[in-house]
């Protein structure tokens, strides 16, 4: 499963999202979208190591007040993605992925 991470804080670099996720487990791969202009779009594709991982993190972050963002976090569909097609990605995965 992929959770989808929108609102985050405009200050928040792939670097700083993967901290902010480690106490929920760890990071296998993520997504953070950059549109064409160079702005922040202020969203990340997440995937964590274990399902259980990712259904921890969806209770509780959605909601949350981070920076006085509040988060909005589900579960990817097709939808977020389609959404992401018009912008460039920055692609963050800090194990190797085969």
């Amino acid at each position: 499963m992929t959770i989808f991470i929108e609102n985050l804080p405009a200050d928040f670099s792939g670097e700083k999202v993967l901290e902010f996720l480690a106490k929920y487990g760890t990071v296998k791969e993520m997504i953070m979208g950059f549109p064409v202009a160079g702005e922040k779009v202020n969203c990340a594709w997440v995937k964590l190591s274990s399902f259980s991982q990712e259904n921890d993190a969806l209770s509780k972050l959605n909601d949350v007040v981070c920076q006085g963002q509040k988060l909005r976090v589900k579960q990817a569909d097709l939808r977020d993605y389609f959404w992401g097609v018009n912008t460039r990605s920055v692609i963050y995965a800090p194990e190797p992925c085969y």
